[in-house]
């Protein structure tokens, strides 16, 4: 796999400090580490040297887009997209939504059923497999910076868990800055790495997802991203509301070399998901009460510049 470095992508600075190397979770059959490195200046987590362009379009299979046992995650997902409806609802207006990094268009589907005039938009070809013919007709597939919608075409646009795969997370906001209106909102979320679960779990943390993941987001780093990119940050929460869904995959599911140690010992759990859901739905309890302004999950909603 051919790697190349990187400067920071909100400094530009080269100067940076290796925090640790990680192991990659979904490419472990490969045995491959990569270092992830904090900027001098700024504090923004890089990963570097990365994969080049090319060797990332090849690691984007299909597979990428589909876990395994998917029936036994498919309604705690159903959940979350009913969750981020919610939340669009609750902190935008207007109802002509761009999904950017939309993959097989679930969010598109959900948004669809609560009457928002969707559109996505998909770099890679392999993720629309499967989605209905009716809602492929409103994805584009293209590279987000070739993208051309008109000016002020949406009210709302949304990157979840998108921008941390970007190799150039806020010269792409600007690109999509354009396309909403000039009251429009545009909603972030992103794994956090100043979360309590990052800190405990150093080089294992499951949201690290080497080497896929090419920056780490903490509160500052995001919000000066968004605000770089032209955008004023009006909210910015912390969420658990992901965490069923990572714990079926990183216990049930065999997503990490620690799921397998754990499937060994306790092979129960493989066969009693509702088990895991429950330890899921738990574990999302205790972020919120425990953890509350320090969840994995760092979700940011932002309005253009005048």
């Amino acid at each position: 796999m051919k790697l190349e470095p990187v400067n920071c992508a909100l400094c530009g600075s080269t100067e940076s400090d290796l925090i640790f190397s990680v192991p990659s979770l979904r490419l472990r059959a490969q045995n491959l580490r990569f270092d992830l490195r904090r900027c001098h200046q700024c504090g923004l987590v890089l990963l570097s040297p990365r994969p080049t362009g090319e060797a990332m379009a090849a690691l984007y299979q299909p597979q990428y887009y589909t876990a395994p046992h998917r029936d036994f995650v498919r309604r705690l997902e159903e959940l979350i997209l009913r969750e981020r409806v919610s939340f669009v609802r609750s902190h935008t207006s207007g109802n002509r939504i761009l999904d950017v990094g939309c993959g097989n268009g679930g969010l598109l589907h959900a948004l669809s059923e609560a009457e928002y005039d969707v559109h996505g938009l998909e770099p890679y070809q392999d993720a629309l497999a499967g989605v209905p013919e009716g809602l492929r007709s409103r994805i584009r597939c293209e590279p987000f910076e070739a993208a051309s919608y008109p000016e002020g075409s949406f009210d709302v646009i949304t990157l979840w868990h998108v921008l941390e795969h970007l190799a150039r997370p806020v010269e792409t906001l600007q690109s999509i800055r354009k396309f909403l209106k000039s009251d429009g909102t545009l909603i972030l979320e992103v794994p956090n790495f100043a979360s309590c679960e990052a800190r405990w779990l150093g080089p294992y943390w499951y949201n690290l997802d080497a080497p896929y993941h090419f920056w780490h987001f903490t509160p500052q780093t995001l919000q000066a991203a968004a605000q770089q990119a032209g955008f004023q940050v009006t909210t910015c929460v912390t969420s658990a509301v992901t965490r069923p869904v990572w714990l079926l995959n990183y216990l049930l599911l065999g997503a990490s070399a620690a799921a397998e140690w754990w499937q060994t010992r306790h092979p129960a759990w493989r066969k009693q998901p509702q088990m895991t859901m429950a330890l899921g739905f738990l574990f999302c309890s205790g972020n919120r009460l425990l953890f509350a302004g320090s969840c994995p999950m760092l979700r940011l909603v932002c309005r253009k510049f005048a």
